[in-house]
């Protein structure tokens, strides 16, 4: 699928502000947006709104951890058609302060 926008979650607080932002855009005519959410707290948000989300937590979940930095960077990236998802999985992992977990 062909995303218009792609809104990567990385605090809780900033779901509020993309769901406002979420509704406004549908009726500007860019029905194709998406989320990227990286906590199991952003998840449950958004499962109770009934709105799509892609879950960096729970593909973590089902994806082969041996498989580190540009190989995963890149099974996600063709296998989702999400671009440059390893920006967000660095950036994640520094503003969360998760350097001991999976390097991505």
């Amino acid at each position: 699928m062909k995303f218009d926008i792609i809104f990567s979650i990385m605090a809780i607080r900033e779901i509020e502000f993309f769901l406002k932002a979420l509704s406004i855009l549908k009726e500007r005519g860019y029905p194709n947006v998406d989320f990227i959410t990286f906590h199991e707290a952003e998840d449950k948000i958004l499962e109770k709104e009934c709105i799509p989300y892609f879950s960096m937590q729970k593909m973590a979940e089902i994806v082969d951890i041996k498989e580190k930095g540009v190989a995963l960077s890149d099974k996600i990236e063709s296998n989702y058609g999400i671009a440059s998802i390893r920006s967000l999985f660095t950036h994640d992992r520094f503003t969360s302060n998760k350097k001991k977990r999976v390097n991505y």
